[in-house]
């Protein structure tokens, strides 16, 4: 072999230590910054301003790492391990030329054009760049245009105009019809647009109170938008044990017993439980809430828990229901929905045909059960009801009449409330009406025109707040503090509810003059063209509620203190009206 060196004699005769962990991150260094140094330094020559300085930083701290990384590699292969006294100096040493040429890369990254901006500001870097060249547009064109090919012309518009890479190959990007006069102030406006959202993010990622501020609204919103309506009330333990003894018989509570528009009926509790006494001012169960479906009532009857109820059909008969045997609901804390509940048809058994059209007391309590005929009769009912008998009729119809509307009364004081097909609508006191015996028919109660019926009987008690019956986007329905109101659904005749076209008004109560009974009322609704009836209404307190056959709510226009006007178009089928639960 002449006089060369044997490598395998050298490397069996040398005792070689493994490469420490300094040399390791310097081999990966060497790895990734050998050729990224030829790029940068190429690259650096080619860029000028921010952008030139940001690439030979890049190229600097390449460079550092990789002599450092080559140079303990060769210590790491060449000397012995014996000569630990010169490694140590020589591996601290390294380490610390390999520290500063990581910080200088990471200077150099920092540096360039857009490293550090969020999609807003790199945006704003290419309008700026745009505006710059809309400003001096006859001098980039006659760069652009004396170039020989797009890099040159890429290369002179950064020098010329101290543009970055990015906005010089945007600008070359740009087609010429945007450099209109147009597009220069959209260009403007879109700039300041910009530069404006981003000191708002800026403030807010700089402000922990408006970062919690923006992230709670956004939270409270997605919350109100996608979140079930709670049927229970939280309330607050006391800390007291429960015992586990279930009492043999259920207690005698007050309770309210609803029927929903659907037809289904249940029960609420009307008490406060013991957290709620000792914290008034709690939860209003008679509160609007956020709507959900079964929730428009269309009566309501106060009862206790092992008491009774009747029904009142549209055949004028009354069927007495047990209350224990209706279904509870849990507290709520806003006006219950009834999807808990049960079909009222479970409980009473109805003719062909026969369908139930409101609640009373079995007892007759109150001023009375007051009944409202398709024919306008109108009929208090005197408490004589038998006691042995759980079917009973309770007015002598006509033949082809039939009961609309049955209310239990809670005072003299009340208004009975008439609203025909014709779009006609009769207020007058109950007191006018004298009470009958169950055999009675009744006595005229509204006088109507030909072919002319009633869709609507209740009572109403007519005190409201003195304030603007105008109408109020945030109250869809009405504003409760408004009082009652009056909702109609004009449609064609014939058509069957929630399957043709309808237009609803809502109007404040009070608009509708009170006159005697058995005369004809005054017009509350105007007819627009295609629609020749009313098919549905509603008179109570505020704000009424629409529902499909299926019980979904319906969206209803705020008030309109128009009387007579004519109706807003609903885009969902609307076939029922109700209101909400009474004050428990």
């Amino acid at each position: 072999m002449g006089g060369l060196p044997n490598f395998i004699d050298i490397r069996h005769s040398v005792s070689v230590q493994s490469p420490s962990g300094v040399e390791l991150a310097g081999l990966a260094s060497l790895l990734v910054a050998v050729p990224a140094v030829a790029l940068l330094g190429n690259s650096g020559r080619k860029h000028t301003g921010p952008a030139r300085r940001a690439h030979l930083l890049l190229a600097a701290g390449g460079a550092l790492s990789s002599a450092a990384a080559l140079a303990g590699l060769v210590s790491a292969l060449m000397l012995p391990a014996s000569s630990e006294a010169h490694r140590e100096p020589l591996g601290n040493a390294l380490a610390i030329a390999l520290a500063v040429g990581t910080i200088i890369l990471l200077a150099g990254t920092l540096a360039l054009p857009g490293a550090a901006e969020g999609p807003g500001t790199a945006l704003r870097h290419l309008v700026d760049g745009l505006v710059i060249a809309l400003l001096n547009i006859d001098e980039v064109i006659e760069v652009i245009r004396g170039s020989d090919d797009a890099a040159a012309a890429k290369d002179r518009l950064m020098s010329v105009f101290d543009l970055s890479a990015v906005q010089a190959q945007y600008i070359l990007d740009t087609p010429l019809r945007r450099l209109t006069r147009y597009d220069r102030l959209e260009l403007e406006r879109e700039r300041e647009t910009l530069q404006a959202e981003i000191a708002e993010l800026t403030a807010i990622l700089e402000s922990e109170d408006m970062l919690r501020e923006v992230v709670s609204g956004e939270l409270a919103s997605v919350a109100k938008r996608f979140a079930d309506p709670r049927r229970t009330v939280l309330l607050e333990s006391t800390g007291a044990a429960r015992t586990a003894a279930v009492p043999l018989e259920v207690a005698d509570d007050p309770c309210l017993v609803l029927l929903s528009s659907t037809g289904l009926v249940a029960r609420t509790a009307t008490t406060a439980p013991d957290a709620e006494r000792e914290n008034p001012g709690g939860p209003d169960s008679s509160a609007p809430g956020p709507r959900a479906a079964h929730d428009a009532i269309i009566a309501a009857v106060p009862t206790t828990a092992r008491g009774s109820i009747a029904a009142v059909t549209s055949l004028g008969r009354m069927i007495r229901l047990g209350v224990l045997e209706i279904p509870a609901l849990p507290p709520s804390a806003h006006s219950p929905s009834l999807s808990g509940g049960a079909p009222i048809t479970e409980f009473a058994m109805l003719a062909s045909g026969e369908t139930v059209v409101g609640l009373a007391a079995a007892d007759g309590a109150g001023a009375g059960l007051a009944l409202g005929t398709a024919a306008g009769v109108v009929k208090r009912v005197a408490p004589d009801y038998p006691g042995s008998s759980s079917e009973f009729d309770v007015i002598a119809l006509k033949d082809s009449d039939r009961v609309v509307g049955a209310v239990q009364l809670t005072s003299e004081n009340q208004d009975l409330v008439f609203i025909t097909s014709d779009g006609q609508l009769l207020r007058f006191g109950a007191g006018t009406v004298r009470p009958q015996g169950r055999a009675a028919g009744g006595m005229a109660g509204i006088r109507l025109s030909r072919r002319a019926s009633v869709i609507w009987f209740g009572a109403v008690t007519a005190a409201g707040a003195d304030r603007t019956a105008a109408g109020d986007a945030r109250f869809p329905g009405g504003d409760p503090a408004v009082g009652p109101v009056v909702a109609t659904v004009a449609g064609t005749t014939g058509a069957l509810p929630g399957t043709g076209a309808a237009t609803v008004k809502v109007t404040p109560y009070r608009e509708y003059p009170a006159k005697g009974r058995a005369t004809g009322g005054v017009r509350c609704h105007r007819f627009l063209k295609g629609e020749d009836a009313l098919v549905l209404a509603w008179a109570g307190p505020a704000p009424v509620r629409g529902a499909t056959d299926a019980g979904v709510p319906v969206d209803l226009p705020p008030t309109d203190p128009r009387r007579d006007g004519s109706g807003v178009r609903v885009r969902q089928p609307l076939a029922a009206l109700g209101g909400l639960a009474p004050p428990a």
